[in-house]
């Protein structure tokens, strides 16, 4: 969830290089993924067992896992990417 220091250490000039505001960028994208994924997978495994009642939208996460499919819930949260 963090960087090593030297990739947003400043330059000469007082700016952050390229590749540190890149990286910031990148980190954050992909946290609030995976704090979505966390949530969402904490609670699908509480619905199986029987916890908390399963919503349509866990019932339909499970259903793409059972197909191998990322579920949509994850892909509204991700970032645009142009891979398949």
């Amino acid at each position: 969830r963090t960087a090593h220091p030297a990739t947003f250490a400043k330059t000469s000039n007082g700016s952050v290089n390229s590749m540190g505001v890149f990286c910031e960028q990148e980190m954050v994208r992909f946290n609030k993924l995976i704090i979505v994924i966390s949530k969402s997978l904490k609670m699908l495994k509480k619905a199986i067992k029987g916890l908390v009642v399963m919503s349509s939208e866990l019932e339909a996460m499970h259903q793409c896992f059972l197909f191998q499919v990322v579920p949509a819930t994850w892909e509204n949260a991700a970032y645009p990417s142009l891979k398949p």
